[in-house]
């Protein structure tokens, strides 16, 4: 069985909405513009963002970007995430993933991807290309993090990674089979879980 429904864990995935202004150490950040600079942008282990032209954060260093605490969040929590400009959070994530791999850093690489692409954020002729950067950046969780989980503020376990991306690869490919030794399984509450095989 590849999957039952989809749903259930994906609406956790907190996602960038298409638009509010925001500032970022001077770099206004409302109309970043998504540049297609390399295929592999955002899927580890990829280090090409650091080299986009039109990536404003490349810059910034790695621990300002990715070490925080709940008194003081990393920077790339800067942007609130249901309200900031997904192409802005597109670079900040990558940059952060480039410089500090992790899952967290790659599934968040993804899922503004996964906007970019939705909300028609990139020329009409990349989207097709942004896609499939999606689809490699959700994949590159499960290869290279597939235990990974999000966590809360304080630590503790909220969801994990692997579900919210397998519903991803579906949405984004509903006719492609799941990446080899995943499936989907419903759990005791209805909800949508990755399970290796």
């Amino acid at each position: 069985m590849r999957y039952l429904t989809i749903g259930s864990l994906a609406l956790f995935a907190a996602s960038c909405g298409p638009a509010s202004e925001t500032r970022y150490d001077g770099v206004e950040t409302k109309n970043i513009a998504f540049h297609l600079y390399s295929p592999d942008m955002g899927i580890h282990p990829s280090q090409s963002v650091l080299d986009d032209p039109g990536n404003p954060f490349a810059l910034v260093p790695a621990d300002e970007l990715n070490n925080g605490t709940p008194a003081s969040p990393a920077r790339k929590w800067a942007f609130n995430p249901l309200t900031a400009p997904p192409v802005t959070c597109f670079y900040i994530w990558a940059t952060t993933l480039a410089k500090a791999p992790s899952g967290e850093n790659q599934f968040y690489t993804a899922e503004r991807l996964y906007d970019v692409y939705r909300f028609n954020l990139a020329a009409p002729a990349d989207l097709a290309a942004v896609r499939g950067m999606a689809m490699g950046a959700y994949k590159a969780l499960l290869a290279y993090f597939p235990d990974a989980y999000n966590r809360t503020a304080d630590g503790t376990p909220d969801f994990d990674y692997a579900s919210v991306a397998l519903q991803r690869l579906l949405t984004l490919a509903p006719a492609d089979p799941l990446p080899e030794g995943w499936i989907l399984i419903t759990d005791s509450k209805g909800n949508l879980r990755a399970t290796r095989i």
